[in-house]
This record gives structure tokens, sequence and C-alpha cells, in this order.
């Protein structure tokens, strides 16, 4: 998996498997979460928002495939 910088207020870590389009979010309270046929280019939108944070909210939450970890 590739680390993706992010600055966000709710997420410390990004990282990114090209290969098979999984986005795993680790949020700053601790909880993991990966996301499943998730786009590159939503990734790297998500890494170039002004709030990251939103932008999960509004355009992967409920868009991808959560998988259990």
């Amino acid at each position: 998996m590739e680390t993706i910088a992010i600055k966000s207020r709710i997420i410390v870590a990004m990282q990114y498997d090209k290969a098979q389009q999984h986005l795993s979010l680790e949020f700053r309270n601790g909880e993991r979460r990966l996301f499943a046929g998730v786009p590159r280019n939503v990734v790297m939108k998500m890494a170039r928002a002004t709030s990251p944070g939103e932008y999960y909210i509004a355009n992967v939450r409920a868009q991808f495939t959560r998988i259990a970890t």
C-alpha cells in the first residue's frame, strides 16, 4: 500500500492500494476503516481537499463498500 500525505483534523493516515483500489484510513480516535473499489482520482481529490474530512464524509463514506478489518 502507498502512504499518501494528508492534513486533516479527523484523519491521521491514509494508504491506498492501486491494484485492488483499497483505501485505508486511520482516524484520530484510533479507528481504522478500509474501503473497496475507490478510484485513485477520488483518493487524490481527498488528499488535496481543503478539508479531507469533509470530502471523506461527502464522497467516500457512503459511496464505497467498507470492508471489515
